[in-house]
């Protein structure tokens, strides 16, 4: 995908409205081209996420794959925990998000970012698991402030608010690299109409037209 190819804006536009137009962007790319399956699409919301992120920041974001807990709230958990699902084709037992990939980054400079947080209540609901947790469009910080990370043995019994646990693993990342080869053309098609919603996002937020103020009002993420 050629970037230049969009007049990508700049300004002193607020990180939140920033963070807040890419999440639209992404999330309207993805449910107008898979609309009955955009909840089980973490991978795509990973690689097209990760994408405009690294053409509009002008910093290195990467898709990554692997397995996940996400506390439900009441001791409920919603469960990916299976990552050879990813070689048979098959969703629900694995999860992707995003993280900061800049070479010479620290451990407490690396960022997490997971634009399908969103839809977590609505995908526990139709899994039979009532969503009692405390509801964020997004989460986007320091990996070390949201992933509680380390052996799942250790982990709390119930997380604290906002937490998650992510672990990247060796299958997830050969099978998330060989997909990314097979589908390069299509990614940077998707990349192309998310980074142009991002545009429009901005451009309608600097018009200081109403809409995607309101919008942000509402908005909710842990970060």
């Amino acid at each position: 995908m050629n970037s230049q190819s969009l007049p990508l804006l700049k300004s002193s536009v607020p990180p939140k409205i920033i963070e807040r137009a890419m999440l639209e962007a992404v999330d309207s790319t993805i449910r107008a081209l898979c609309p009955t399956t955009f909840d089980s699409l973490c991978y795509i919301y990973a690689v097209i996420g990760s994408n405009v992120m690294s053409v509009a920041l002008k910093k290195n974001f990467r898709p990554v794959a692997g397995i996940a807990l996400i506390h439900a709230g009441n001791g409920k958990y919603l469960e990916f925990m299976d990552d050879s699902t990813l070689e048979r084709g098959l969703g629900g037992s694995y999860h992707c998000w995003i993280e900061s990939a800049d070479s010479g980054q620290t451990p407490k400079q690396k960022e997490l970012v997971d634009f399908t947080y969103g839809n977590n209540p609505g995908y526990a609901e139709t899994h039979g698991i009532k969503w009692q947790a405390k509801k964020y469009d997004y989460l986007w910080g320091k990996a070390q402030e949201i992933n509680l990370g380390g052996d799942i043995e250790a982990l709390p019994k119930k997380f604290p608010e906002g937490k998650v646990w992510y672990q990247e693993t060796k299958r997830g990342q050969d099978w998330l690299a060989t997909h990314l080869q097979k589908h390069v053309n299509d990614y940077a098609k998707m990349t192309f109409l998310a980074l142009r919603q991002y545009n429009a996002a901005l451009e309608e937020y600097r018009s200081k037209k109403t809409n995607f103020r309101d919008r942000l009002k509402t908005s909710n993420s842990f970060t």
